[in-house]
């Protein structure tokens, strides 16, 4: 589960979560912080390792949670399967073992931290299940601004008379196509250096970088006739973004929750994206499915949930939704002809380099695989327009179609 905006959460959690109608302004000197365990995890019906994260509140003039470490953490299955968690990395918990939640089973969070403290969540049943029918994609007018975007939708439909939330996440994955690529590099270890053939002839050609969802995503056709979701925006992106440049992905996850859940994220949201919430309004401890074993005065954020999950994933060029707009490139690209030696013995070449530049072409010359064309001066380009890996992978993703 990722860190959607729990962390703003934790930096306001002297006034956790929800919002009630107090419209009286106050002074953020008088806060107080308040030291409190943040959890973030849930279960789903995928054969995988699972994921718990704990962290600690922290304080307003600071800038990252604090991850709770060395904790026990585990899930208990029906009240006698016992499902452990490692710490993985600082505050970061997976299963020992993969499996899937299972329907008509019982499944319990269990924390207890490196101060002895003990956790636990409400028992959770995996949520009926809903089909994710279809991702769209189309070039719309961004609302009130007379601006293109391409807007991503999602069309889903569940028999489930019980699936009536959804929560949603996405994985978008691009292809960048460096702009001034050579399959020459430059061997330093004698100056002048020499232009060689790379020893990964496509090395920093083509890449492949990837962005998850932060925002709060959720749907609810609890006063529709049926359980379908239609048209919901995913994502809107600027036609000129670099990640439609060439070729993009979108993978949509849609967990089906309960209804405690969906109100416990909601209200998350709205508190969360709030533009002034210090002048406008008070807000108080909203609860979660979590509570401390031995205080029940303790607060706790946090909501474990077991979802069932559906996923689906969408592809489309620039050419599909690019007429006569370009995507700009996150670099200025300016070819330099820089000669190997200046005036008063300077070696200018020398001096590009430091400064990021690398090989692109022989100048004077449109020929790149000439022995003696070492001779003329070089023509040089900042590193991010003539290698990739500046911007992701240089590794093809298993699921990647071209």
């Amino acid at each position: 589960m990722k860190n959607y905006k729990i962390q703003i959460v934790s930096v306001f959690s002297f006034m956790l979560i929800s919002i009630i109608g107090c419209i009286e302004p106050f002074e953020t000197t008088n806060l107080t912080f308040e030291d409190v365990l943040v959890i973030e995890g849930r279960l789903t019906n995928e054969n995988k390792f699972h994921t718990i994260k704990l962290s600690r509140t922290f304080q307003i003039d600071s800038t990252d949670p604090s991850p709770e470490r060395n904790a026990k953490v585990s899930v208990i299955e029906d009240g006698t399967i016992v499902h452990n968690f490692t710490e993985q990395e600082a505050g970061v918990y997976t299963t020992d073992n993969s499996f899937s939640a299972k329907a008509n089973t019982i499944y319990q969070l269990k924390i207890e931290t490196q101060n002895g403290k003990t956790y636990s969540s409400t028992d959770q049943n995996l949520t009926e299940t809903a089909e994710v029918e279809a991702i769209n994609f189309k070039v719309t007018k961004k609302q009130f601004e007379d601006e293109d975007e391409v807007e991503i939708t999602v069309n889903s439909f569940s028999n489930n008379a019980d699936a009536k939330y959804f929560f949603y996440e996405y994985e978008e994955t691009y292809q960048i196509v460096s702009r001034f690529w050579s399959s020459f590099t430059l061997d330093t270890s004698v100056y002048p250096p020499l232009a060689v053939k790379r020893a990964d002839p496509e090395f920093g050609r083509v890449c492949y970088g990837t962005n998850v969802s932060s925002e709060i995503l959720q749907a609810e056709t609890s006063n529709l006739s049926e359980n379908r979701v239609v048209d919901f925006k995913i994502r809107s992106i600027p036609p000129t973004d670099f990640i439609l440049r060439d070729r993009y992905s979108i993978l949509v996850k849609q967990y089906v929750q309960t209804l405690n859940a969906y109100s416990y994220f909601e209200i998350l949201d709205k508190f969360s994206t709030s533009e002034n919430v210090f002048a406008q309004s008070q807000v108080s401890f909203i609860q979660g499915n979590i509570f401390s074993d031995t205080d029940p005065e303790e607060k706790v954020i946090g909501f474990f949930e077991v979802n069932s999950v559906a996923t689906k994933r969408l592809f489309f060029n620039k050419e599909d939704v690019l007429q006569n707009q370009f995507s700009d490139f996150p670099e200025t690209c300016e070819p330099r002809v820089i000669p190997k030696f200046g005036n008063f013995g300077s070696r200018p070449l020398e001096e590009a380099i430091q400064e990021g530049y690398i090989f692109y072409n022989f100048g004077d010359s449109g020929l790149t695989d000439v022995d003696d064309m070492n001779d003329l001066p070089f023509v040089m380009v900042k590193r991010p327009c003539g290698d990739c890996t500046v911007f992701g992978s240089n590794v093809k993703p298993d699921f990647w179609i071209d």
